[in-house]
């Protein structure tokens, strides 16, 4: 069981760095003093003994807070209201600080998930230098056509390697072909080019995305492996004057505050900052098979970051993404429409998602997601650290373990919004911490949310089924919501051993109390007041809570109304809780308007236990009460 955390497991992760005098990051960890700077090894080594203290397996992870990389000085990770510029504000939140090449290449828990035949049969006598073929590596020549001829001539010597040795290498598009991986040596730094016209369109587009750093299409045998960089250079496609733009998705007077109090919403303090035009991704890899992306670093995406459409057997691991917190649209991974890939040992930071499951592929290609599997990651985001949907396409079997998802707008969010079918995916072992984020980003401080409703589609909506979190630590200002636009639609959801806590914060009033349902039909729906409880239940058929507890850190406002709300629902199972209503006069449990309910080893902390109404075929135990 993860221990109760708020301070102290966040102290114990969160990654502030501090410059040595012989210019490699060092790690400040907790400590007694909490003044002492820890070089990387013992920081290791206390992380893993605070970690430890709360049961917690450290395995893979610690690879992802011991930083050394020369040459690139960490500025300060949060923002600030006295900077006034929008670079500023991004180069205040954007991290350069990147993963040892040593650290990067952590095992991945005792469990081997690197396929065999990932990445070509490489000898020495097909490894291409990219200097070897005019690339300068001086960060002000465009070296794209000798970074490209040299991908061509391994190519047609059968594949291989294509290295790059330490150097800045500016660049455009860059195509990779079949048995080619592109290996970053230690001080290699891939940058992306400020000039758009430099990406050249590869043939499809998704959102108007046609453009991309690095892309591959039908390719077998790719990858990058590191310990370099790729830097995407967002900061160079941020505009000064221009705000964030957009459709709007809701309509203000339809929210709990009102279109007043609300345009505060608007004033994206925290971001999303407006883009000039910019390119569509950074890395992309369409339709491949046998995909191998290993141990290297990226920064500042402007766009989309690491997106594979369609692909088949890929591995993705010991990445460190960081990407501006400011930029939208700037997911750190995006599978779509993907199938058999793995994800282990990566740390993740987006102005977006932190992981998307199989949105965003509609103009790429099509097929069914399913067969993923995530492991050991830290993820901070914008939006959704974890989102699965909505898609053109069905997405199953999915499985993620041992993830971290901090200081973000939501923790795992699942959405149905056309035909599509989600079912079976397995959530254990999850540490989420949220809230309100003061800017126009999707969501509202939930930990989970899980929702179906329709956006631009026809006919029958499609469901989400068989969801199962076990073993889950949430700490945030938003409630655990599960919304159906009608019965039936989502379905056997289980929530096992889950700790909720739950606070007010500063921009509760302002914010809270709204359901967001961004994208739905009509649009003007988006964002709509809605009263809520620590766990929002409506029309869910065979929900069931087992061993879970809900505490409340702070007073909450009156829009709180219950601990656990069930509403419209058939076949829900309460089997051991303990916890509260959120104030005097609200019960713990509020059952209504539903068929099939079963309460046991249920306990009030304070106040009353049960409330229900409309309620038939209730089964209680004697703890439960009648209230």
């Amino acid at each position: 069981m993860l221990g109760h955390v708020e301070r102290s497991f966040s102290d114990c992760l969160r990654p502030p760095f501090s410059t040595q005098a012989n210019g490699t990051a060092a790690l400040a960890v907790p400590n007694p003093d909490r003044t002492k700077i820890r070089p990387d090894r013992e920081g290791e080594k206390m992380i893993s003994k605070q970690c430890n203290k709360l049961g917690v397996a450290t395995t893979g992870l610690i690879a992802m807070f011991a930083f050394a990389a020369p040459g690139i000085t960490p500025p300060n990770r949060q923002p600030s209201p006295k900077h006034t510029s929008v670079a500023a504000k991004v180069g205040h939140i954007l991290s350069g600080t990147l993963l040892d090449s040593g650290n990067a290449r952590q095992e991945n828990a005792g469990i081997e998930v690197r396929p065999d035949k990932i990445g070509p049969e490489v000898t020495s006598s097909n490894v291409c230098d990219v200097r070897a073929f005019g690339a300068k590596g001086d960060g002000a020549h465009v070296d794209t056509a000798s970074i490209q001829s040299a991908i061509r001539a391994c190519a047609n010597r059968g594949g291989g390697i294509v290295r790059f040795v330490t150097g800045t290498y500016l660049s455009g598009s860059i195509q990779l072909e079949s048995n080619i991986t592109l290996r970053l040596e230690q001080g290699a730094h891939v940058l992306g080019s400020n000039d758009v016209g430099l990406y050249t369109s590869i043939g499809r587009a998704a959102e108007n995305r046609s453009t991309a750093l690095v892309w591959a299409i039908s390719a077998q045998n790719v990858g990058i492996t590191g310990p370099g960089v790729i830097d995407g250079n967002g900061r160079a496609f941020i505009s000064e004057t221009k705000p964030h733009g957009g459709a709007q998705f809701y309509d203000p007077k339809l929210t709990r505050q009102g279109a007043e109090v609300f345009s505060r919403y608007e004033q994206n303090r925290e971001g999303p900052v407006g883009m000039l035009p910019r390119p569509g991704v950074l890395v992309l890899f369409i339709e491949c098979e046998n995909v191998d992306l290993h141990g290297f670093n990226v920064v500042d995406a402007p766009n989309w970051c690491i997106h594979l459409a369609c692909c088949r057997h890929a591995v993705i691991s010991g990445l460190n993404v960081r990407n501006s917190l400011l930029v939208p649209n700037a997911d750190a991974i995006d599978l779509a429409n993907s199938r058999d890939v793995h994800i282990s040992d990566v740390y993740l930071e987006a102005g977006d998602d932190g992981i998307a499951i199989s949105p965003c592929a509609i103009g790429y290609c099509s097929q069914t997601a399913e067969n993923i599997t995530v492991s050991n990651a830290v993820i901070v985001s914008r939006s959704a650290g974890i989102r699965i949907g909505w898609s053109s396409n069905d997405i199953r079997n999915l499985v993620f373990t041992n993830i971290i998802i901090r200081d973000s707008n939501r923790g795992i969010a699942i959405f149905v919004r056309g035909k599509e079918k989600i079912e079976n995916v397995l959530m254990s072992n999850i540490i989420l911490e949220t809230r309100l984020i003061d800017g126009s980003w999707w969501g509202m401080g939930e930990p989970v949310h899980v929702s179906v409703a329709p956006w631009n589609v026809r006919g029958e909506l499609g469901s989400v089924t068989n969801l199962r979190f076990v073993n889950v630590t949430a700490t945030s200002q938003g409630p655990v919501l599960l919304y159906a636009e009608r019965p039936g639609l989502i379905r056997d959801v289980l929530f096992d051993d889950f700790n909720l806590n739950i606070s007010s914060g500063p921009l509760t009033p302002l914010f809270g109390g709204n359901l967001d349902l961004r994208p739905v039909s009509p649009m003007e729906r988006g964002i709509t007041r809605y009263d809520v409880a620590g766990v929002k239940a409506e029309n869910v058929e065979g929900l069931t809570l087992r061993n879970f507890s809900l505490r409340w850190k702070s007073a909450m406002p009156a829009f709180f109304r219950a601990g656990i709300e069930i509403a419209g629902f058939r076949d829900a199972t309460i089997d051991g809780f303990a916890g509260s209503g959120p104030s005097d006069g609200t019960p713990a449990i509020w059952l209504h308007n539903g068929v099939g309910a079963t309460v046991t080893g249920a306990r009030a902390t304070s106040g009353r236990l049960l409330s229900y109404e409309g309620v038939t075929d209730l089964t209680l135990d004697s703890k439960a009460g009648t209230q």
